[in-house]
């Protein structure tokens, strides 16, 4: 025990990166993790040891991200002593340098093959605690005329409520990650508005469970003979008898309920971006990584297809689970299981008969002979089902379109591209109308000026101008490329090698506001311009 050398005590400062890893662990390793009830993760013992070394210092260490999301009982007793018996001043989420292009700034972490985060703590509390732990979770890597590098935009940094991210459970460090304060709020009030999923399981006797698992040995095994469905022949909804195969052969026993129809399926794994459920009304079996639910009430399966396939539940599992945008593409039986879930009106499932139905979106020779699955009617079902306001169901939207998005294609992201006329119209109508109901009884208005700016100008515009009387967007004709092309060289600050902080622009003057923001897609979205709004009233009840 090095700690106990007195050259190796009472550091001032602690930098490192200390060995990852769940393989090969030493036996040192493994007795340290167990006398604290942690997880076996290499790392751990380093970040607990290092307050033994610098005790009234600063530490700075490197570890796995997933120390942060992972919703095991062992990985939660270290977090409890992380954000407890210490002071955790900042966490910088660097998960999106997982894999990144040499070309992209990737020089960074050159060897960085799975998500790390940086954690600034120290032992003692200081003198002014702060009620916010500061939290960085940048989502670019760009090279650019002016960068090359990690790009650190204001969307990228977060103020968390220290108590919240005292909670061993919390999902704070990934719903931040992607969203925001808002979306913690809603993910919060729904779990505690519904039952989880596996309680309606319980209550319904729906039998749940995953597919067929390899043989292990000859004690425990089954014979299994009938269709299988193969993980990559799944489609969303309903699935056609016609794509399974016949199998003769021996796999670890189950729960042969399991595979008797009708069944309900959900995959571990992502596919196209998104959750995939189907509904099977035939006998069929299926590999490990799918998740299968089966009773006889058919309306009840029909419902978790649908909700499970719905923008809400894309929304929520990306901003929640472990996994899916920072590792691994997938969703664990243990997540879907704690999904707030309410079940969808019966009496309609009863009209509704998947096999009858096409669930494609676009409508072709193919299909014109069948009745098409209507997605925008149980979209609505589901936003009024869980109390979804307008404003929530944009953020929903904008998750999907844009971060779910940028995560899956990077830099080829629709999220990246430059913004359209008509999108930032849709802004300037949002942001008004946002300032204007807040300032509904002052006798005063907010109207939107929008510029027509080249695709290829690094930078956006609007102006806010408030008066006595409300008007319509305006379109400016004044020319102001150029200029947003020097701001933006002066918006950029390089903090350390390849990381760049993008600094955001409001700039007021007279009875206007500007605000200048990067020509991205995702920096103009309806959601953005709510967010924007909610700060400018803040500014204005601030008296700023």
């Amino acid at each position: 025990d090095l700690s106990k050398e007195n050259k190796l005590q009472n550091f001032a400062l602690i930098v490192g990166n200390p060995p990852f890893g769940t393989t090969d662990l030493s036996e040192a390793v493994r007795s340290y993790c167990d006398k604290y009830n942690f997880a076996k993760e290499m790392v751990l013992p380093f970040l607990h040891k290092a307050t033994k070394f610098a005790p009234e210092g600063e530490i700075a260490l490197i570890f796995n991200t997933k120390v942060l999301t992972n919703t095991g009982g062992t990985y939660q007793k270290f977090r409890e002593w992380l954000f407890n018996k210490c002071y955790v001043e900042k966490v910088f989420n660097f998960s999106i340098l997982r894999n990144a292009k040499k070309n992209f700034g990737g020089q960074l972490f050159g060897d960085a093959t799975g998500p790390i985060s940086i954690v600034f703590y120290q032992k003692e509390q200081p003198k002014t605690p702060s009620d916010k732990i500061t939290y960085y979770a940048p989502k670019t890597f760009i090279k650019s005329n002016v960068i090359d590098g990690l790009n650190i935009d204001f969307t990228d940094l977060k103020f968390l409520p220290r108590e919240e991210c005292k909670k061993p459970d919390t999902k704070i460090w990934k719903i931040a990650m992607w969203g925001g304060m808002n979306d913690w709020l809603l993910t919060d009030r729904l779990r505690k508005e519904h039952s989880n999923f596996k309680t309606y399981l319980i209550n319904n006797n729906i039998e749940y469970g995953s597919g067929l698992h390899p043989k292990e040995n000859e004690n425990n095994k089954v014979f299994i003979e009938g269709s299988h469905m193969g993980t990559a022949k799944i489609e969303k909804y309903y699935t056609p008898i016609n794509n399974t195969v016949q199998i003769k052969k021996e796999f670890r026993s189950n729960n042969l309920k399991l595979f008797k129809q009708p069944l309900a399926v959900i995959k571990e794994g992502i596919t196209n971006k998104n959750i995939l459920s189907s509904y099977f009304d035939y006998d069929v079996h299926y590999n490990k990584a799918v998740y299968g639910f089966s009773t006889n009430e058919a309306e009840k399966l029909k419902s978790i297809v649908i909700t499970f396939n719905s923008n809400f539940a894309t929304y929520f599992f990306f901003l929640t689970s472990s996994s899916w945008g920072i590792e691994r593409d997938r969703i664990v039986l243990t997540e879907y299981l704690n999904f707030p879930y309410t079940e969808l009106s019966l009496d309609d499932l009863k009209k509704t008969q998947f096999s009858d139905i096409s669930f494609d979106q676009k409508i072709s020779m193919l299909n014109q002979n069948k009745n098409h699955f209507d997605f925008q009617y149980w979209e609505s079902k589901i936003n009024r089902l869980y109390n979804l306001s307008l404003n929530n169901i944009v953020r929903i939207s904008d998750t999907i379109s844009f971060s779910v998005d940028l995560f899956h294609k990077q830099e080829k992201s629709i999220a990246l591209y430059p913004i359209l006329q008509e999108q930032l119209i849709k802004y300037g109508e949002t942001i008004s109308t946002e300032l204007n109901d807040f300032l509904e009884s002052e006798d005063l208005f907010a109207n939107a000026t929008v510029y027509n700016i080249n695709r290829f100008t690094p930078l956006m515009m609007i102006k806010l101008s408030f008066a006595n009387k409300q008007k319509e967007i305006v379109t400016s004709r004044e020319f102001i490329d150029d200029e947003l092309k020097k701001i933006d060289n002066h918006l950029w600050k390089e903090k350390s090698s390849n990381i760049y902080f993008r600094k955001k622009l409001n700039y007021k003057t007279g009875d206007d506001i500007f605000i200048i923001r990067p020509n991205q897609r995702r920096f103009w979205s309806q959601s953005m311009a709510l967010e924007d709004a909610s700060e400018l009233i803040l500014e204005i009840l601030n008296g700023n």
